[in-house]
């Protein structure tokens, strides 16, 4: 029972991540278009960090899964 909590709050955590990494990547566009390099570059580093979090936490999750 518990485990399933923890697996639904990692699926949960892993959509957020997603989440934000979409909104920062969307903001950095916005910030160099707007001529704001050095701002757009730390949202596009962010947006980085939170996507390839998700990415990782979905690996694990899926081998976790397939272990017996």
């Amino acid at each position: 029972m518990e485990n399933e909590r923890i697996k639904e709050m990692k699926a949960e955590i892993s959509k957020l991540n997603t989440l934000a990494a979409t909104l920062l990547y969307t903001s950095s566009v916005f910030q160099i278009a707007d001529k704001h390099f050095g701002l757009g570059a730390v949202f596009f580093a962010a947006a980085t960090c939170f996507a390839a979090s998700a990415r990782l936490n979905r690996k694990c999750r899926s081998k976790n899964d397939s272990k017996p």
